[in-house]
């Protein structure tokens, strides 16, 4: 009915009648508020954008054929007109630490974010394989291992050592104490490392706190006696001839002691006290002379071979006593030489110059003792050195 009534109009009141009506539908859309939103969906590397009036992520994750399985975890960041939704897909995990293996599932993203999830705290020193911001994947073992260090200290007592002088000034069979000495200290530090409780590094650095005090005993003895301190127990480096010629090799090859010399700590005395050092010639107070080209002020240290497998020195021979390190910028290796403590109470005597060292840099000259006690003893001493020609 409505129809044919229609028609009667003209058509170009119909059509003026229909344009109206389109009009006012389209003023309708643009009056009303659309109640749809959008959402951009991210799964792994699946990305899909939906329009819905549905508000609940959960809801429109469903609508979009992804919904959350099992501890898969979502993360929701919106903006005006736009949500975006990022399902994080669980997966499985090992985790070594603590000496137990742990089997998770987890939503994280990176190594650091599963620890974090799993509240596993790393120490300081603690290491982690893969790293942190290692991207997690399915079947993936993290591993922890913990690390720990720990200091020992401990203290030990450097034994004094007795030095023997012999004095000319004493009568013979006398002695006398001039000082009692005193005892040195060490302290030595041991530094463990562990990891997961076992030991993989073990480390010890040793440190003298006090130099040992030579225990000093003045005993008489006559000019005749000194010509014969081997019979006196008395221990010597090596002596060379009385000649100004400069000794061979094989004349500081001897380190034992002389004949009858039992190896006492009297240690280096100054049994064979340097009387003169005047016109290039030594002479001893026992009358032996040598002639040296030069003599040097040094500064004069003392090591030993004791308690390791290398004997060997720079220049190819055993270490022994009668051999000296040195540097060989300032003297060469091969020389022959006399070393004198100033204060004294070591004469290191004859020597040949066949080693080296790290340390031994410049006026510097680093004696050879058969034992660590003895260089506990000896310690750092200035000395003169006497180049022989």
């Amino acid at each position: 009915m409505f129809r044919r009534a229609f028609s009667r109009y003209p058509l170009y009141a119909r059509c003026a009648a229909l344009a109206l009506g389109l009009i006012a539908a389209a003023l309708t859309a643009l009056l009303l508020p659309d109640s749809r939103h959008t959402y951009r969906l991210t799964d792994g590397s699946v990305y899909q954008t939906l329009r819905t009036s549905e508000t609940n992520p959960q809801t429109v994750l469903e609508l979009a054929g992804r919904p959350l399985l099992g501890s898969d975890r979502l993360s929701v960041q919106s903006q005006p007109g736009t949500t975006d939704l990022q399902i994080h897909r669980a997966r499985m995990v090992s985790i070594q630490v603590d000496g137990a293996t742990i089997m998770a599932e987890c939503a994280a993203d990176t190594v650091g974010g599963v620890l974090e999830a799993m509240d596993i705290t790393l120490g300081e020193e603690d290491i982690l394989h893969p790293s942190a911001d290692t991207q997690m994947q399915d079947g993936m073992t993290i591993t922890v291992v913990r690390v720990e260090h720990r200091q020992l200290v401990t203290e030990q007592a450097i034994p004094c050592q007795t030095l023997t002088v012999l004095d000319l000034s004493l009568p013979v069979g006398e002695s006398r104490v001039d000082d009692e000495g005193a005892d040195g200290l060490s302290r030595t530090t041991t530094y463990i490392t562990y990891e997961d409780g076992e030991v993989t590094d073990h480390r010890q650095q040793t440190e003298i706190i006090t130099m040992p005090r030579a225990r000093r005993v003045s005993t008489g003895i006559t000019h005749a006696a000194l010509e014969g301190t081997a019979t006196l127990e008395v221990y010597q480096p090596p002596r060379a001839p009385a000649s100004s010629s400069k000794p061979s090799s094989s004349s500081s090859s001897g380190s034992s002691k002389p004949s009858g010399g039992s190896g006492s700590t009297a240690g280096y005395t100054n049994a064979a006290g340097v009387s003169s050092a005047s016109g290039g010639v030594l002479t001893t107070s026992s009358g032996e002379t040598f002639s040296y080209t030069k003599k040097l002020s040094c500064s004069a240290t003392a090591y030993t071979t004791e308690g390791f497998d290398e004997k060997h020195n720079a220049s190819g021979n055993i270490a022994r006593v009668g051999t000296v390190a040195v540097d060989p910028k300032v003297i060469p290796l091969g020389t022959a030489l006399y070393i004198v403590t100033d204060d004294g109470e070591y004469i290191y005597g004859y020597c040949i110059a066949e080693d080296t060292g790290g340390a031994v840099k410049g006026n510097i000259v680093d004696l050879f003792f058969n034992t660590l006690a003895e260089c506990y003893a000896f310690g750092r001493r200035n000395c003169t050195v006497y180049v022989l020609g």
